[in-house]
């Protein structure tokens, strides 16, 4: 469990940090970590769900939710069918990616 809930918390993290990069702001302007690390446990998969996230109210729901919504629902399709160690190896080559640009 803690393998997967840290591949979930990655990706959302490394999606915060595109909108904030795309926005100028800073991340935890975007999501606190609490809040990511609540929505990995949670894994809301609507927009009713998504408001019962920790940190998440009407505004940044609206404003954010279709993306978070969309990565949680990805990694949950695609989860199942790989095993952690495949999973766990795709995080980390776009992490060395994103490091070498």
């Amino acid at each position: 469990m803690l393998v997967k809930s840290s591949i979930i918390q990655k990706i959302l993290r490394k999606l915060r940090l595109e909108i904030a990069t795309e926005e100028k702001q800073p991340p935890f302007v975007i999501f606190h970590d609490s809040t990511l690390r609540d929505m990995a446990a949670k894994q809301p998969k609507n927009y009713n769900e998504f408001l019962k996230v920790s940190g998440v109210g009407n505004k940044k729901a609206e404003k954010y939710g279709d993306a978070f919504l969309r990565a949680i629902a990805e990694y949950t399709e695609n989860e199942p069918t790989a095993s952690f160690t495949e999973t766990e190896n795709n995080v980390a080559t776009e992490e060395k990616k994103s490091k070498k640009v």
